[in-house]
């Protein structure tokens, strides 16, 4: 029985640092919806007052709304959320636009196993630099 705790706890470790470490705002909830894991970069991006630790085993839906003025369509990005929760599908890369001009692509994974649905992992990566040198290059492009 103590191998197994060990074995738990040096895998609730890896995966702490490896969340720790991506450049991806990640949060992953249960079926419940409870927050089973949170990043930091994720806490920052959302404005989250809380810590990492502090979101763990809370409700997903309480941090998955962006503050008001933080998206550029906040209530489109809310129905976005609630259809893709509601679905269980996954969404890969899907832009979405921030007030301030940066721009993220948020994939939705549906966790499922053979019993059926698991959870759900929410990833946002920054774009913003990408998106810049493809209108620069299109630009050039059209230019010619």
């Amino acid at each position: 029985m103590r191998r197994i705790e060990e074995a738990c706890r040096d895998r609730e470790r890896w995966l702490t640092t490896l969340l720790a470490e991506l450049t991806t705002a990640v949060l992953i909830a249960d079926r419940d919806g409870s927050v089973v894991a949170v990043n930091q970069m994720y806490c920052d991006l959302f404005d989250l007052a809380d810590s990492p630790v502090d979101v763990v085993g809370t409700d997903c839906r309480r941090h998955l709304r962006p503050r008001a003025g933080l998206v550029d369509d906040p209530s489109g990005f809310a129905a976005r959320l609630d259809t893709l929760l509601r679905r269980r599908r996954t969404l890969r890369r899907e832009p979405v636009m921030f007030a301030d001009g940066r721009v993220f692509e948020r994939s939705h994974i549906a966790l499922a196993a053979a019993d059926g649905y698991r959870g759900h992992l929410w990833l946002y990566s920054d774009v913003t630099d990408r998106r810049i040198l493809e209108a620069e290059i299109e630009g050039l492009i059209s230019g010619l």
